[in-house]
């Protein structure tokens, strides 16, 4: 799956967003540039760039969540994973942990 989308957490209802310090986060949605993410396949996995930064979501083994400059490393590349009908997890490709965040914002991988 290719394009442009907002990323919502289901439990929460806030959405995905960043800034251009490379923090990622989640709001209420807005729908700024920073809430929406540029969804690139490669292959089995996607890549997700932020659409006002066009920096790349990461992450790594201690479960952070952040965004770096492409180097298309398998912490950058995610698979959408789940039951469909637009609802899905991001499972990260280097860590196998899943995209999570609560409802004060904080955003992790578990």
């Amino acid at each position: 799956m290719s394009g442009v989308f907002i990323l919502r957490n289901v439990a929460t209802d806030r959405v995905l967003d960043s800034n251009e310090n490379g923090q990622v986060y989640t709001l209420p949605v807005n729908y700024c540039d920073y809430q929406k993410w540029k969804v690139v396949q490669y292959g089995t996995h996607v890549m997700l760039h932020n659409l006002a930064t066009g920096i790349v979501l990461d992450s790594n083994f201690e479960g952070s969540v952040y965004t770096l400059s492409e180097n298309k490393g398998d912490y950058q590349k995610w698979r959408m994973e789940g039951p469909g009908n637009e609802t899905f997890f991001l499972t990260n490709v280097a860590t196998g942990r899943v995209l999570d965040s609560n409802p004060e914002g904080k955003t992790y991988t578990l």
